[in-house]
């Protein structure tokens, strides 16, 4: 089995069962402003950050498994920086 990686899903589900109609999902992101919580594929806004995830999904779709943020520039991966990062100063050497 494999978890729905959709936000407003979650849901463990079988890959030779996943269907069109499978998964009740968020496209949007979610949006946090003035004390209310939602998403913006949507207009339901909370106060409760509980309610908030209980949210129904707004569209419909396949369960997916891929990463949520593969495409995010704010979960960038950093390792291509190391060439420019200083390198950590050596430990110095235990006295004698």
């Amino acid at each position: 089995m494999q978890t729905c990686t959709r936000n407003g899903c979650g849901q463990s589900y079988e890959p030779a069962a996943n269907n069109d109609m499978a998964c009740q999902y968020h496209p949007g992101k979610p949006v946090f402003h003035e004390g209310l919580k939602g998403w913006t594929c949507c207009k339901p806004r909370e106060h409760s950050f509980d309610d908030f995830l209980e949210i129904k999904g707004c569209q419909l779709g396949p369960h997916s498994s891929e990463p949520k943020h593969k495409d995010d520039p704010f979960k960038a991966d950093l390792t291509k920086y190391d060439d420019v990062l200083p390198e950590p100063a050596a430990e110095p050497a235990a006295p004698p």
